[in-house]
């Protein structure tokens, strides 16, 4: 049985390699030089696909974000979000490929591959994961001046590649954005078939000061009545 396609993991790979990139010090543009050993050790592609991988990786090089006129002054490489949504009583998690600064405004990229050089017309529906980015940068929850924030697709394919930038601010987009979260969280934010169950687990969980099923921590000797 195939877990992972070649393509799947290719894509993994060629994220991986950026991420390391990206993570070095001092900060460095990506260049189009790839070495041949390029593909991190926990991938194995057959030779087709290390190829395609290379010639994707150079045309990263063409819309690296190190290659801003100024410095950035945040670059966080894949870092990991949390937000507290009591409205919809959800603990929100996301996992940006790139989020950084441009005038101090925040950025959210995310970068796909492709082994096709066909157009991908709808990007939010598509990757959804652009759609939450919208909402989280419109939201204005990231601490920094609003104006500037963006989205952006990074899609590498063979042809080169295609950066494609999302205003967060634009009414048609967020509305767009907030139906597409809306489609992609109902059913099962909706789902009553595996509730959580109170019990005295609740007291050692992690997650258990965002939980509104949580069993009371019972009172001590000491505890006012």
């Amino acid at each position: 049985m195939v877990e992972r396609s070649a393509a799947a993991e290719r894509g993994r790979a060629v994220h991986a390699f950026l991420a390391e990139r990206h993570s070095r010090r001092p900060r460095t543009p990506c260049t189009a030089e790839i070495p041949p050993d390029w593909v991190p050790a926990a991938y194995r592609l057959p030779d087709k696909e290390r190829q395609l991988g290379v010639e994707l990786l150079r045309h990263h090089a063409e819309v690296c974000p190190l290659r801003a006129d100024r410095p950035r002054s945040s670059f966080l490489v894949e870092p990991r979000l949390s937000f507290d949504d009591t409205a919809a009583d959800l603990l929100v998690l996301a996992d940006p490929d790139l989020l950084y600064q441009d005038g101090g405004s925040w950025v959210w990229r995310e970068t796909k591959t492709s082994g096709s050089d066909r157009p991908v017309r709808e990007a939010m529906a598509t990757y959804p994961q652009l759609a939450l980015a919208v909402r989280i940068i419109g939201a204005g929850v990231l601490p920094g001046p609003l104006a500037g924030g963006r989205v952006e697709l990074e899609l590498l394919r063979p042809g080169g590649a295609d950066l494609r930038i999302l205003d967060p601010f634009a009414p048609s987009t967020r509305e767009k954005a907030r139906a597409l979260v809306r489609e992609q969280v109902s059913g099962w934010h909706a789902e009553t078939a595996f509730e959580a169950v109170p019990g005295p687990a609740c007291e050692a969980c992690e997650m258990a000061r965002w939980c509104s099923a949580r069993q009371p921590r019972p009172a001590g000797p000491g505890a006012r009545q």
